[in-house]
């Protein structure tokens, strides 16, 4: 918002100015092409450091997945797991591109925070798996038929497809599937919302919130702990 303030300011004016115009206006496109070029470059160097995050799980995935009794697991919900794995990828990817870290007592109590999520995340799988709630096999393959085509398509999906392969010595099916799991969850969630929407339709009904309704989900569900 604040550089979209700025642009039209100086579109401004320019347009009231007449002496000395063409000088302003170089120097002022020559700023913008700065501060694109500057945009691009930290757009790449983000896109960078998530590909170097994106590798070193999708390995730490393909281990878990070979060596299942070497998982750490921090949780438990029904049959839904919450790995060390997975907090340390999402403490990770919060800070991508930034050069102060919090410090200790602080990155502790949000990977507390990313712990609860992610265990109330597992309930609402669990929830949705004794539901009726988890997508069928041919809605995820749908969507993994679709993932490959962007794949193909885009040059940093092919790029980051690539580099996970040649990480992990996956083949594309392979690298593909190791989606299953993230594109059904999501799917899953998508629908519990759903469920949600459709059992308190009402702006009065939805005074009781879809946090409450999770909530409520968790309250039927059995959490096993083992980070303590």
């Amino acid at each position: 918002m604040k550089n979209r303030i700025l642009l039209i300011l100086i579109t401004f004016i320019l347009a009231v100015s007449i002496v000395g115009c063409k000088k302003k206006k170089t120097t002022i496109d020559s700023k913008k092409e700065q501060d694109a070029a500057s945009q691009k470059k930290n757009e790449e160097e983000f896109k960078n450091n998530a590909l170097e995050i994106i590798k070193k799980y999708k390995v730490i995935q393909k281990e878990n997945e070979e060596n299942p009794d070497k998982k750490v697991i921090l949780a438990k919900v029904g049959d839904e797991e919450v790995l060390k794995s997975d907090i340390d990828f999402v403490m990770e990817s919060r800070y991508i591109g930034k050069d102060n870290l919090p410090d200790e007592e602080t990155q502790k109590k949000e990977r507390d925070v990313i712990l609860e999520n992610m265990i109330q995340k597992a309930g609402a799988i669990s929830y949705a798996k004794k539901n009726g709630l988890y997508p069928s096999d041919e809605d995820i393959n749908k969507a993994l038929a679709k993932l490959k085509g962007t794949i193909n398509s885009d040059e940093y999906e092919t790029k980051k497809a690539e580099e996970v392969m040649k990480k992990t010595g996956w083949n594309m099916d392979q690298y593909v599937e190791s989606y299953r799991k993230d594109i059904a969850e999501t799917f899953a969630v998508d629908s519990i919302f759903k469920d949600y929407k459709k059992k308190y339709p009402t702006k009065e009904d939805q005074k009781y919130t879809f946090q409450n309704f999770l909530d409520e989900i968790m309250s039927g569900e059995q959490v096993e702990r083992f980070d303590k």
